[in-house]
């Protein structure tokens, strides 16, 4: 299980908010119900943010330790 500022990178392509798989972004809140899912803040190529976006364990990957 991720946790708050974990840093990840996407396993799948969103096209609704134009994130390609390898997209990182950074956990910024764990739910528990009524599942398990992450709420992560990607970053954009001019160096802003993305809207957050909601997702389920197995569209993200953890990087690091």
């Amino acid at each position: 299980m991720l946790h708050n500022f974990d840093l990840v990178a996407l396993a799948v392509t969103l096209p609704e908010y134009d994130l390609l798989p390898g997209a990182l972004g950074t956990v910024l809140e764990v739910y528990t119900e009524p599942r398990i899912a992450y709420n992560v803040e990607f970053g954009a190529s001019d160096g802003g943010t993305m809207p957050l976006v909601v997702l389920d364990p197995e569209q993200v990957h953890k990087l690091g330790r």
